[in-house]
């Protein structure tokens, strides 16, 4: 299974490898977005979704992208555990097909959520099936990140987990520090 490599973001320049796709996750704003880094035409990004979001506090998905709801889910996104320490956020945007909608819009945002723990305890996964579309006639072009077995697709990814404000401060000021030390 494919591991994603979980980086504090802090404001700080990484020298890490280009990914296809970044998903930067903020706990704090409740905010998750995917932003697609190559040159391919975008019909719909997280065309299927299946992301688990843990943590030590609560976890409530406020809303969810429209998209998501059609002929085949009629009622939307799967989410399972609103409300506890754990919730599966589990979708498909069948688009046109299936009488409902693509956003071609990068970067994108499939949901929000509110989280009641700390960032020491915040996790954010992908399993499953994770596709983006891509435009292609007749109906487009998926390519995973992750395949329906749970095997890396073609697409790579990173997840960015964005620390709290007063953390990303406290993170600043100890570098600060460290930097005077060494002088």
């Amino acid at each position: 299974m494919k591991t994603a490599a979980m980086i504090l973001a802090a404001g700080i320049a990484s020298s890490a490898v280009a990914q296809d796709n970044t998903i930067v996750v903020d706990p704090f704003a409740g905010t998750v977005n995917i932003t697609y880094n190559g040159a391919l035409p975008v019909q719909q990004l997280w065309s299927d979704i299946s992301v688990r979001i843990t943590g030590n506090g609560a976890i409530n998905i406020l809303s969810e992208s429209p998209n998501y709801t059609d002929d085949l889910t009629p009622s939307g996104a799967d989410i399972t555990g609103d409300g506890s320490t754990s919730v599966e956020f589990v979708g498909n945007a069948g688009g046109s097909l299936f009488n409902g909608t693509h956003t071609a819009d990068n970067p994108w945002s499939p949901f929000t959520f509110s989280y009641a723990g700390d960032l020491g305890g915040f996790g954010f996964e992908l399993f499953n099936q994770n596709t983006n579309t891509f435009v292609q006639a007749p109906f487009g072009n998926p390519i995973n990140m992750i395949n329906g077995n749970g095997t890396a697709g073609p697409q790579s990814y990173e997840v960015i987990i964005v620390p709290a404000p007063a953390s990303a401060a406290l993170l600043g000021l100890g570098g600060l520090a460290a930097i005077r030390r060494r002088r």
